[in-house]
């Protein structure tokens, strides 16, 4: 029976460790692995946290004039009446009346959307129209003081057609389309 202690003694062993030990030991590596993976995202999130604090900064040090005229070019949300009135007032340094002002939020093509599988843009855009009536002379000037407006926009079509009266034989009606941008 002394013989047969010692034998026991190693198959309680073995069994301990197939039953206990050896599911722990993976348990463990487990467990290891994921701290690992826990670890390296805290790492890039603290990485990200100083970038953003240094983008931060960044932000900040910027003039406040300039940060104005960022806005301006491209504001948080797009206020069709300050934009109706700052092309009018351009118009009005160059003797043209404006007629039919028109602002629509472009709504982006649905093909596009599934192509590129981004639903969500950075900025919106906006479908701005008008007409305005004067001589060529006038509207060569408008679209100079227009160019440099701060507001950003993409000049999408122009349309010229005559509108000469008597009064004034060499007007015409111009119609303008633009497409003008907002971050929100």
């Amino acid at each position: 029976m002394k013989s047969l202690i010692p034998f026991i003694l190693i198959g309680l062993s073995i069994g301990a460790y197939y039953t206990y030990m050896a599911p722990t030991f993976i348990e463990i590596q487990d467990l290891s692995t994921k701290k690992g993976e826990y670890v390296s995202a805290f790492e890039k999130i603290q990485n990200l946290a100083v970038k953003r604090d240094e983008m931060m900064t960044a932000y900040r040090a910027v003039p406040t004039p300039s940060m104005d005229r960022v806005k301006k070019i491209i504001p948080d949300t797009l206020q069709a009446v300050d934009l109706a009135n700052d092309i009018n007032t351009v118009a009005s340094h160059s003797g043209l009346t404006i007629q039919g002002f028109k602002v629509a939020e472009t709504q982006a093509n649905i093909q596009e959307k599934v192509a590129s599988k981004k639903l969500d843009s950075l900025y919106k855009t906006y479908h701005v129209s008008f007409n305005i009536k004067g001589q060529y002379s006038q509207f060569t000037r408008f679209l100079k003081e227009l160019e440099t407006n701060a507001y950003l926009s993409d000049v999408r079509s122009i349309g010229i057609q005559p509108a000469g009266t008597k009064d004034a034989p060499d007007s015409y009606t111009y119609t303008i389309e633009f497409t003008s941008y907002s971050l929100r």
